[in-house]
């Protein structure tokens, strides 16, 4: 629609922070959205546009369990809908860096923390089916700890980076391939 769309990391009516609309032509800066803790808690990081035109973004904390949540914007109704809440040990916590869509329709993330052996996740949801997968659980040792920022495709497999952990204990550069699991 010409309209440029981001987050504030705090603010608005509960102080859980916003999602805002910029007019560049006329430069009208509007809310259009205010955080509640159920839905999500600061949204710290970029939203994306998917194929389908849906605004998707990530909240560092909030929703049922506190851990963050997966979250979509209806420009046109204001509205936020909960897509899916972060849990400390099953599904990761505090998905600092937002999703990627590749290539294959499907958005991917990573959590910073959490999931089975609290060391971050690596996570697939499927923006037709509303459907989450949890593809890895990173183990410090051998595929690191701690998953920061977003995961990068090419050639249709993705890429990303830990934080901590690895032979070195200075963090891994991971790949995963959709099509085979691994």
């Amino acid at each position: 629609n010409g309209l440029i769309y981001g987050t504030t990391l705090q603010g608005g009516n509960n102080g859980y922070g916003t999602i805002f609309e910029y007019d560049p032509e006329t430069g009208t800066f509007v809310t259009k959205a205010s955080f509640d803790y159920s839905k999500g808690a600061y949204p710290y990081a970029n939203l994306i546009q998917t194929d389908n035109d849906d605004i998707i973004g990530t909240c560092t904390s909030g929703g049922a369990y506190g851990y963050g949540t997966l979250w979509k914007f209806d420009a046109s109704t204001g509205t936020i809908t909960k897509l899916k809440d972060f849990d400390q040990y099953t599904t990761g916590s505090y998905p600092y860096h937002g999703v990627m869509q590749a290539s294959n329709g499907k958005l991917y993330g990573l959590t910073f923390q959490g999931g089975p052996g609290n060391y971050g996740t690596l996570y697939e949801f499927d923006p037709i089916t509303n459907s989450f997968t949890l593809l890895h659980s990173f183990n410090y040792g051998s595929t690191g700890a701690y998953g920061i920022g977003k995961p990068v495709e090419v050639d249709g497999k993705l890429y990303g980076v830990t934080y901590q952990g690895g032979s070195t204990g200075n963090g891994t550069i991971f790949e995963y391939d959709p099509g085979t699991s691994t």
